[in-house]
Order: C-alpha cells, then structure tokens, then sequence
C-alpha cells in the first residue's frame, strides 16, 4: 500500500495540477517534478538498497544516519544551481526548488525505511509510507483547490510531510537506536564509497528518463509536456506491481547469495524477471483498448493521436522495471561498479537520438527514444549479471 500510494501519487497530482490550474500549469508541474527526481538520486543516492543489504552490519545506524545529513544538504544546493543554470523565470523556478524540497524530505524518510525493513519490521516501513504520502498529497491538492497557487500547495505538502517524520518515523526509530548521526568521516568516506556506483547508476538512469522531457521543454510549449507526463503514467504501474515483489525479497536474495544458496537464489531472480514481462503483458492490453480513453479523460484533452507512443512506452517500462530488477541483483552480488557501464551506454545512446527524434517526431519520437535506451540497458544488464554470477560460482567450484 505504501508503494502503490507513492507511486500513485504522482499520477493523482499530475492530474490534479492538470484539472484545477491547466494544462500550462500541468507542464510546470511535471518538468518540476522530472527535476526534483533527478535530484531526489543525490539525497537517496542509492543508500536505502545497501542499507538493508548490510546484513552483516558493516554500517551502524548512526553512520547511515549522518551521511543521509550530508546527502540532504547537497541535495538542495545541486537543486537550486540546476534549475539556475536552466534561466527559468521566478515562478517556473520556484516551483521546480519546492518540488525538489518535497523530494528531499521523501529522501531523508528513506534513512527509517531501511532501518525498519533491515530489522525485519517492514510493516511499520510501509504503515508510515502510506500515511506520509497520502497526507503530503492530500495537503497538496487541497490547498491548491482553495488557493490556485501551486507553490503554497508545494509548501504546505512539504510542511506536513516534515510533521509526520518528527511525530512518528523519529520517536520510532530512537526506540531501536541511538538516534544520533556519527559523523565518522573515515566510516562515511567508505560508505560513500560503497554506494557511489548505485548513486551514480541511479542518477544516470533517472537523466536517461528525464532526457526525451528535457528535449521537449527546449522545443515544445508546457502543454505537449503535460501530454507526455500523462502518456508516461501507465509506465509506472509496471515498476509498481514490480517493486511490490522484488522490494520485500532484497533481504532474502542477500541472504541466499551470502549462504550460497545459488539454486533458490536463481529461482527466485528468473520468477521476480517472468512477473515483470507478465505485468506487462496485462498493461499492454488494458492499455491498447482502454488507455487512450481513461488518459484522455485525466488530462482533459483528446490523446487518441498518441496510442503508439503509449504502447512503446509501455514495451520500454518492461525494460525499464526488468532492469530495476537486474539492478538489485547485482547490488547483492556487492558489484555495483560495474553497472554503470551499462548506465553510460544507455545515457549515452538516448542523449544522442532524442534530441533528433522528439525534434521530428515530437511525442512519438520521445517514446521511441525512451524504448531503445531502456532495452539497451536490460540487455546490459542481463549480460553483466550472467558474466558475475558464473564467474562467482565457478571461482567457488559451485554448482547451481
């Protein structure tokens, strides 16, 4: 539920910026929040995936607790000089400089999040989610119901979510640990480390998702953004009904690779992988009878130009959420270094050809740009996970 509600939420927004202030409104809203994602990579940079993979405690608490400060603070600076290097005027700015704040507080919550799920309590993990989430939303669209003013619809979702952090994740994570940051900066600096390549796969990643917005900011007007935004959106149910299955088992695969377990261990990667095409299977049906229609309806304008590049967006989210997957496993494997060459390929690739594409195909083009960078960084992926895996277990002179 707190995965769904966070992963819904930005749907619910996009849409409630949309119908309430326009579709220029909804463009604003949408580059903002594809900025604040990007950004939101610094502030998580990844620590939350290695923090419940410690099972042997290599990290205490107060160490995680006093690098996720650093990861905060740098989170904001990085923010407000990108979006002044964009020259966006005072309004455009300061919605995209909320929109990142909002997305800093979700980073920092993230810190009692793995604390809570490497403890085995992921229930309170996923209580707190849904009830931060769903009241940050809420605040957010009933303020801008009453006011029309997106930025203090922006503020007062970050004021709440702050709230809820201080009243609960706080007094329930000092009652399993000190609650105090150790900056230990020899233990930080090995952790930064350690975390690094998963930051930097996860931004690269983020910018590869972010690159076709990007092109259409500098070429179209905010409305063919709000379309793109709204087209994107059944994307996300994939990694959704994914992260639902592979979230959860992070700690078992960890602990079936240290045991050496490697028959359950495959197992379980090849079942996570087959859900994934599985969802997408379903989401391409619903999508090529029903989607057009239903998004259509959200955004308040006339989508049915669009169906190819719904489906193609929805073929490069199997990609996308099949890689996620990938990801996590080789973050088990502890070779996350060797993931960002698969990141730069990708990154590489998609910066080369949605310039030119979205410039003559303009959505469709975007789509298409989104599909061939997401596959290219599945079969990247898949290969490296092979070549660690074998190269592991014939090291050991295992069987699997």
């Amino acid at each position: 539920m707190g995965s769904g509600c966070n992963a819904l939420s930005t749907v619910v927004l996009q849409t409630a910026v949309t119908q309430v202030a326009g579709e220029v409104q909804g463009g604003i809203f949408a580059i903002g929040f594809a900025i604040a994602q990007l950004m939101w990579t610094i502030g998580s940079f990844e620590m939350n995936t290695y923090q419940v993979t410690d099972v042997t405690d290599k990290f205490r608490f107060s160490h995680y607790f006093a690098f996720k400060l650093l990861l905060c603070g740098a989170m904001l600076l990085c923010s407000a000089v990108d979006i002044l290097l964009r020259g966006y005027d005072p309004y455009k700015a300061t919605v995209a400089l909320l929109l990142c704040l909002y997305r800093m507080i979700d980073a920092f919550s993230g810190l009692f999040y793995g604390q809570f799920q490497k403890i085995g309590r992921l229930d309170l993990s996923g209580k707190s989610f849904f009830a931060r989430v769903m009241l940050s939303m809420l605040t957010l669209i009933a303020v801008l119901w009453v006011t029309r003013n997106l930025i203090w619809a922006i503020l007062a979702a970050c004021i709440i979510s702050s709230l809820w952090i201080l009243c609960y994740e706080v007094p329930i994570s000092a009652g399993f640990d000190s609650f105090r940051p150790e900056f230990d900066w020899s233990r930080i600096w090995r952790l930064f480390l350690d975390c690094f390549p998963l930051f930097a796969g996860s931004f690269i990643l983020m910018y590869i998702y972010n690159i076709p917005k990007y092109a259409i900011d500098n070429a179209y007007p905010e409305q063919i953004q709000t379309y793109f935004s709204f087209l994107f959106m059944p994307a996300s149910f994939i990694n959704l009904l994914s992260i639902f299955l592979f979230r959860p088992m992070l700690t078992t695969l960890a602990k079936q690779w240290n045991d050496r377990d490697l028959k359950k261990f495959l197992s379980l990667v090849s079942m996570l992988l087959v859900w994934v095409a599985g969802v997408t299977v379903f989401a391409l049906a619903v999508a090529y009878f029903v989607g057009i229609p239903f998004l259509s309806l959200l955004c308040g304008a006339n989508l049915s130009a669009y169906r190819k590049a719904l489906l193609l967006i929805l073929v490069g989210g199997n990609f996308s959420a099949a890689s996620t997957v990938l990801y996590n496993v080789v973050t088990v494997l502890r070779r996350q270094r060797a993931l960002l060459l698969g990141y730069g390929i990708a990154a590489l690739i998609s910066y080369l050809i949605s310039p030119s594409l979205v410039g003559r195909y303009e959505i469709n083009g975007a789509s298409f740009a989104y599909l061939i960078s997401m596959a290219i960084l599945f079969l990247s992926f898949a290969l490296l996970f092979l070549w660690y895996f074998m190269h592991d277990k014939n090291k050991r002179g295992e069987n699997a």
